[in-house]
C-alpha cells in the first residue's frame, strides 16, 4: 500500500506539473485587466495537486520507515491494492480516451462501472445495484452540468 501511495503520489506530481504548464499555454482574457484570468484556476488546482501528492509521499515515506517489522503480513493484501491502483489507472486513461467518441453519458457510466467494481470487487453482493447507482450518477452528473450549468459535454456518436 506505501509504494502504491508513493507511486500515486509520484504520478499526480508529474500530472500537476504538465497541468500546470498546460495552464501557460492558456492565453489571458482581453477585457479583463487586473481581474483573475482563465490562467488563475487551473494554475491554483496544480499548485494544489502537487502540494497533496508531496503530503502523500512524506506520509507514505514516514509510514513506511515506522512499520517496515509488519510488511511481511501484509504482502498479500498490498499485491491486490497495487493491482487495484493499476487497473484504475487504466480505467482513468479509457474514460479520457472513450470520452470523445463514446460521449460523457456513455463513457462516464462505464468508468462508474469500472470504478465501483475495483473499489468494492468482492464485497458487491447485488450487481443490479451497481448497474442502477452508476446509472443514477451519471444521469445527475449529466443533468447537473449540461443542463443546470449549461456546461458543453462531448455527444460521442450515439447523441
Amino acid at each position: 500500500m506505501l509504494k502504491s501511495n508513493k507511486a500515486v503520489a509520484i504520478c499526480f506530481f508529474v500530472l500537476s506539473i504538465f497541468t500546470y504548464y498546460g495552464s501557460t499555454l492558456i492565453p489571458e482574457a482581453i477585457y479583463s485587466e487586473g481581474a483573475a484570468g482563465p490562467r488563475l484556476f487551473p494554475q491554483l488546482w496544480s499548485i494544489f495537486i502537487a502540494f497533496l501528492s508531496i503530503m502523500l509521499y512524506g506520509q507514505s515515506y514516514l509510514k513506511e520507515k515506522k512499520n517496515k517489522d509488519d510488511a511481511s503480513k501484509k504482502e498479500k493484501s498490498t499485491r491486490r491494492e497495487e493491482k487495484n491502483v493499476f487497473f484504475m489507472l487504466i480505467a482513468a486513461i479509457g474514460y479520457i480516451v472513450l470520452m470523445k467518441p463514446l460521449g460523457f453519458v456513455i463513457s462516464t457510466f462505464l468508468f462508474s462501472l469500472a470504478t465501483i467494481g475495483l473499489l468494492g470487487g468482492e464485497n458487491i453482493k447485488n450487481k443490479y445495484s451497481v448497474v442502477l447507482i452508476s446509472a443514477i450518477a451519471t444521469i445527475v452528473t449529466y443533468v447537473l452540468f449540461a443542463q443546470v450549468l449549461d456546461v458543453f459535454l462531448p455527444t460521442g456518436i450515439f447523441m
